[in-house]
């Protein structure tokens, strides 16, 4: 639709005749004896008027004729039943307003061997109590063949030379310096939100809202450039480019219309509450949008094909124009209507709601009334430059006053997303309705005001969780913030209840990171059971009525049978290490006993090989023994080294045994 817009107002521009250039020449010709050329408005004491025709001898006499906007001059001679003597009675020559296009006159000379005249006026300087519009006629009361000339004039308002001043007419007098202030005033705002939005993007906070505000920017600052770029061909040249005059107004309509749907959009909480719409209300912004676009095209339309250049008409003086004034009201009237809903049923962004509700509900209403004033109070002398100006400082002002309540700063309490894009498309319309409509039984927002008025404060990031003070952001539409709305976190409390949980940690042996897994283990235990999670309500209330729900099931589920025997594991990982740690401890307490098993050991060394053989009952006994020292001498971190030298033969460590030759009852044992 936006190709098929632009190229309509591509079209209307090449088929729009160029009478508003203010160097004009051409060929007239024509059957009528009085014929209307260009209007100007020339300042009070610096318009000037210069011009060459050239006509055959057989045209004698022509004339040129100059009304000025006096109260029903001009209305009763154009367009009505008066002969051309009767619509020059009215004008006189001593003043300046006649001009007989004669010899006699001192104007014009015989050329091409008699057969033309040739009029080359000097410079009329025009002096008035104020602007003044000025019409251009040329007649000839006495032909019966009608008009032929060939003209070429000047109208200015300026030095020669002068960009903002030669060659404007006085009720375009600064729309070119308005045009390149707000060029870099909007370019400043697009940098601005470009930087914002990289921000956004690396949150997974970049919504779709915000991304229709950057269009509507985008198109802003190319309509404001392409303006700046016709009035500077316009100031330099004289030639007003139609082309550039009506893509100009084309980027500024859509513009426009991208701000009003993101307007609605946000209205109903999308992208905020919400991540879906219902069908009612996409169909009804979709109604609107076309209306809007059909609506400016036959805007432009109806000015390029019936408006006169010879009258001063105001854009919006037509039936489209009247139209899309109607369709701005109802737009008025949907938007106050979801503000409202969404102020009422979602309370938690009551500090969003209600200024920009304050705010753009003056936006929508403002170019009705902008046109209003415009009709009936702003002079046609002054009316071009005053609507450029309102035009291009509402539509700014919105986009400013947007990207202030939009900024993600700790300072912002107005920022609107605390839902991630990649969380958001779940939540639909209906179900933020449900959720908020159980808001005054929240418990989790109990407890929250309770830990509140206790001197706890959440951390909250003001605008963009993280950091920072003020009143907390609650994610979902119905109060709680969205760490309590997904799977493994668990809900922050207090200071005195985290402290007294501590502690009880502390006295049962347990370490964080393990209480950390068991946390996550019940989460997962609980989602794998089927409890009532809020993942699972919203699963469960949609039903067969999304396909995206339908896998968004599974989705949740995967994650909850793999965190199981994840958290297994962690949790045997810390059993083992508390047993290891016991094992250490036992064998530190030990050690006094390790040491008189060992010189047990070594007394019965002594006795074996300072003494003769004992019995093979004896023996038994005696291996016996020293197995099971060698195997509480083992437990305690000792380690036995077996050999069959003699007592003064060096110490031999850590000896396999597959290379003992002596029995195992000659043992010594040495601690590390």
């Amino acid at each position: 639709m936006t190709s098929l817009y632009l190229f309509s107002l591509l079209i209307l521009s090449l088929l729009w005749p160029s009478y508003l250039a203010r160097h004009i020449s051409g060929v007239l010709q024509t059957d009528s004896n009085w014929h209307f050329l260009t209007r100007f408005c020339f300042l009070p004491d610096k318009g000037s008027l210069k011009f060459t025709i050239r006509y055959p001898v057989s045209y004698l006499t022509q004339s040129m004729l100059l009304y000025w906007d006096k109260p029903n001059l001009w209305t009763s001679v154009y367009n009505t039943e008066l002969s051309c003597t009767q619509k020059e009675a009215d004008l006189e020559i001593l003043k300046y307003q006649i001009f007989r296009l004669s010899k006699d006159s001192g104007l014009c000379r015989s050329v091409e061997n008699n057969t033309a005249l040739l009029c080359d006026s000097k410079e009329y300087q025009f002096k008035s109590a104020r602007e003044r519009w000025w019409f251009i006629v040329i007649s000839n009361c006495m032909a019966r063949s009608g008009l032929l000339l060939h003209y070429d004039m000047w109208l200015r308002n300026g030095e020669p030379g002068n960009l903002f001043r030669e060659h404007f007419s006085a009720d375009e007098i600064y729309i070119l310096e308005f045009n390149i202030g707000f060029f870099f005033l909007q370019s400043a705002l697009l940098v601005l939100a470009v930087l914002i939005a990289i921000r956004l993007r690396k949150k997974q906070l970049l919504h779709t809202t915000y991304k229709i505000f950057l269009l509507s920017a985008v198109l802003l600052l190319f309509s404001i450039t392409l303006t700046c770029i016709a009035y500077i061909s316009y100031g330099a040249t004289g030639n007003k480019s139609t082309v550039l005059h009506y893509m100009s107004a084309a980027l500024h309509s859509l513009a426009s219309i991208a701000f009003v749907m993101m307007l609605l959009l946000l209205s109903l909480g999308y992208t905020i509450t919400c991540g879906r719409l219902p069908t009612w209300a996409t169909a009804l912004i979709s109604v609107f949008m076309t209306a809007f676009a059909v609506g400016y095209v036959a805007l432009f339309a109806v000015e390029a094909a019936t408006f006169d250049p010879a009258l001063v008409l105001y854009r919006w003086e037509s039936q489209p124009g009247y139209g899309l004034i109607a369709l701005m009201l109802a737009a008025w009237l949907f938007y106050i209507a979801g503000c409202g809903y969404s102020f009422v049923r979602h309370r938690r962004k009551r500090s969003f709601y209600a200024p920009m509700a304050a705010f753009f509900s003056l936006w929508l209403l403002s170019t009705p009334i902008a046109v209003a004033i415009n009709i009936t109070r702003v002079p046609d002398y002054m009316r071009e430059k005053v609507v450029n100006f309102v035009e291009l400082g509402i539509l700014f002002a919105a986009q400013l006053f947007y990207l202030v309540i939009t900024r993600p700063t700790v300072s912002n309490t107005n920022f609107p997303f605390h839902i991630k894009t990649s969380q958001i498309g779940v939540i639909t319309f209906e179900e933020a309705a449900i959720r908020s409509s159980d808001d005054a039984d929240d418990s989790t927002y109990d407890r929250r005001q309770n830990a509140v008025s206790s001197g706890y404060k959440y951390p909250t990031g003001g605008g963009v969780g993280g950091g920072g003070s003020g009143p907390t952001p609650y994610d979902l539409p119905d109060g709680t913030a969205f760490s309590e709305f997904s799977i493994f976190t668990v809900l922050a409390e207090p200071p005195s209840f985290r402290h007294q949980q501590q502690q009880q940690q502390q006295t049962l042996g347990f370490t964080p990171s393990l209480l950390g897994n068991q946390q996550a283990l019940s989460g997962a235990a609980s989602l794998s059971r089927g409890e009532a999670t809020p993942v699972l309500r919203a699963a469960k209330s949609a039903g067969n009525r999304s396909p995206l729900l339908a896998q968004g099931r599974w989705m949740w589920l995967g994650p909850a049978l793999c965190a199981q025997p994840l958290s297994l594991a962690l949790s045997a990982v810390g059993v083992w290490y508390l047993v290891r740690l016991f094992r250490a401890r036992s064998a530190v307490n030990n050690n006094n006993s390790s040491s008189s098993s060992c010189r047990l050991l070594r007394g019965l060394r002594r006795r074996r090989f300072g003494s003769s053989r004992p019995a093979p009952a004896a023996a038994t006994a005696e291996s016996a023994a020293l197995r099971a020292s060698r195997s509480f001498c083992r437990s305690s971190r000792i380690r036995a080294v077996w050999s069959e030298a003699p007592p003064r033969r060096p110490r031999t460590r850590c000896m396999k045994r597959s290379a003992m030759a002596a029995p195992p009852e000659t043992s010594r044992c040495i601690i590390d």
